[in-house]
């Protein structure tokens, strides 16, 4: 039997996050310094004085008492994903990818400024001051292979950095999608608070796989994932629209957060209530965008499509009361599916002659 999902605390995170007006300057993130000695506020500027910086990322260091130390609107984008955090007790790290690694740190005085130059930490200042004077640095050694327990060659593992494999995981999983949805647009929907900081998910958009638009969550799956897998497996988020709707793609933003603590599998539904205002849509349906399961893969793992279908009131209590593959069939006998129409009559309505 299909289960009717309780869609109360996704509400209130929608309610917060998509439908109240934003401040004229939001806090979107808060972040302790290693030693406790000093916060980071990361928030959104919001005056239009400044053409050039609306929207972009204030980077705000306060100490213990709650005193404002420094305060600067960077050049970086809200629009775009960025996050912040503390690479010592005094250098913050802004890494946008708008405009790349952004540092911010006091100087000799005390007095902080922003950078876009890496500074050296204390060792390396130690170490240029100290080189060792046993091996030149000009004749050292290559790294070589390394001898393991069996008596092995084993040759040393290369590393990247966390935004290497994300951009990796990104790249990967956005080429895996369009093998089965076609070209995704340029354009992103992207979270204000990135998904792996606890925020929403980015969402692409496809304008080709159905006539209209579809909107496909694009933080679900991958290695770092917090979701909780389902017979799908990890999964990602899709919901198609005939008309370009970006409401639609923050509905599925936000659900993305709710995958993390329940498993939302196909034939389940979530009462939507009015969150599409005035429309007849009143909740969704969860189901494969086809007649069988649709999967990608990229990196060597396989990952599912879930489509949120929209559905009206009397449809969802064909689905509670009969199942959902009922409902199913007389969608696509109608030629409402795989699309969420807002305003739409009921496929249970009676036909007008």
């Amino acid at each position: 039997m299909p289960r009717a999902i309780s869609l109360t605390r996704v509400m209130i995170l929608c309610s917060v996050l998509i439908g109240c007006g934003r401040s004229p300057t939001d806090l979107l993130q808060e972040v302790p310094s290693p030693d406790g000695s000093l916060v980071v506020l990361g928030l959104v500027n919001q005056d239009k004085t400044d053409p050039t910086r609306y929207l972009c990322v204030i980077v705000e260091v306060r100490d213990t008492a709650g005193d404002v130390l420094y305060r600067e609107v960077t050049p970086a984008s809200d629009i775009q994903r960025w996050s912040l955090r503390w690479t010592r007790d005094d250098e913050i790290l802004l890494d946008s990818s708008d405009v790349g690694r952004y540092y911010i740190r006091p100087d000799a005085t005390g007095e902080w400024h922003g950078t876009f130059d890496p500074a050296p930490s204390a060792a390396d200042v130690e170490a240029s001051a100290n080189p060792p004077s046993t091996v030149p640095s000009s004749t050292m050694p290559a790294p070589g292979p390394t001898t393991s327990p069996s008596g092995d060659q084993v040759m040393p593992e290369e590393t990247s950095s966390t935004d290497d494999r994300w951009e990796q995981t990104e790249e990967a999983r956005r080429t895996a999608l369009a093998g089965v949805l076609g070209e995704p647009a340029a354009d992103v929907l992207h979270s204000m608070v990135p998904f792996h900081l606890g925020g929403s998910a980015d969402v692409l958009i496809f304008p080709t796989f159905i006539q209209g638009v579809t909107y496909v969550t694009a933080d679900l799956t991958g290695d770092d994932t917090d979701q909780l897998p389902t017979s799908l497996g990890n999964y990602e988020l899709m919901i198609c629209m005939r008309q370009p709707l970006p409401r639609a793609g923050e509905l599925i933003s936000n659900l993305a957060m709710y995958t993390r603590d329940a498993r939302l599998e196909p034939g389940d539904t979530m009462d939507l209530r009015s969150f599409f205002g005035d429309s007849t849509i009143r909740a969704l349906l969860f189901t494969h965008p086809g007649d069988a399961p649709v999967r990608f893969e990229f990196l060597g793992r396989q990952y599912g499509l879930l489509l949120c279908l929209g559905i009206t009131a009397d449809e969802l209590e064909l689905a509670r009361s009969k199942g959902s593959d009922q409902l199913l069939t007389r969608l696509k006998e109608q030629g409402v599916f795989p699309c969420t129409v807002p305003g739409r009559a009921s496929v249970l309505a009676p036909a007008s002659e």
